[in-house]
């Protein structure tokens, strides 16, 4: 999310190409959105991509759990990891 420069609430250009794929641009508009806040989505890919995008970032979560698990971390810490997402997924606002 850092390495994308913004001027007037437009993406005026994108530096440090290092971990850069082709793969879904979903994928790009949600890591972005949720480094940027998600209203800058709809500026970021049309309506089709930003749609995607969402799915992406609703299953953030599962997939930060998969990692955990994949790891072997602890099961008091992948049950905090559960605690904090339930607790989000509970209050309102911007996820």
């Amino acid at each position: 999310g850092g390495n994308v420069l913004w001027v007037g609430g437009r993406v005026s250009g994108v530096i440090d190409w290092d971990l850069a794929t082709s793969d879904d641009p979903a994928i790009d508009v949600a890591a972005l959105a949720g480094w940027h806040g998600w209203g800058v989505a709809g500026g970021l890919a049309p309506a089709p991509v930003v749609r995607r995008a969402a799915v992406f970032r609703r299953s953030g979560p599962l997939q930060a759990l998969a990692f955990l698990m994949r790891d072997g971390r602890p099961s008091a810490e992948v049950e905090a990891f559960v605690q904090r997402v339930a607790e989000r997924l509970r209050s309102p606002g911007d996820q």
